[in-house]
């Protein structure tokens, strides 16, 4: 083909399309794959909250541990409020601990 002759019109139509096409379809690429990563972090987020919820510590009957000096009680009312009984100040706050902890 030399410089004067006409332009086969099948090779016009296969030319790259206009830049501002190529630029919207590459912004919509990476807007599905953005969507698409932020639906997978959700789900995992999701599952590794529901996967925590069942891990409840115990809040009831008798548990022996050592450090007090001198029987702890914790008992809940309920609205599952602690409320703990000792005979000195440092049981109390051991008890206090051991409820905060278990909540947790």
């Amino acid at each position: 083909m030399s410089f004067f002759e006409r332009p086969d019109p099948r090779l016009a139509s296969s030319a790259d399309a206009p830049a501002t096409i190529v630029v919207i379809r590459t912004i919509g690429r990476h807007a599905v794959a953005l969507i698409i990563c932020c639906v997978i972090a959700a789900a995992a987020y999701a599952g590794d909250v529901a996967y925590g919820l069942h891990g409840v510590s115990r809040t009831s009957g008798v548990i022996a541990v050592h450090g007090p000096s001198s029987v702890v009680t914790i008992v809940r009312d309920g609205r599952d409020v602690p409320h703990v009984r000792a005979r000195n100040d440092w049981d109390l706050y051991f008890g206090e601990g051991y409820a905060q902890g278990s909540d947790r």
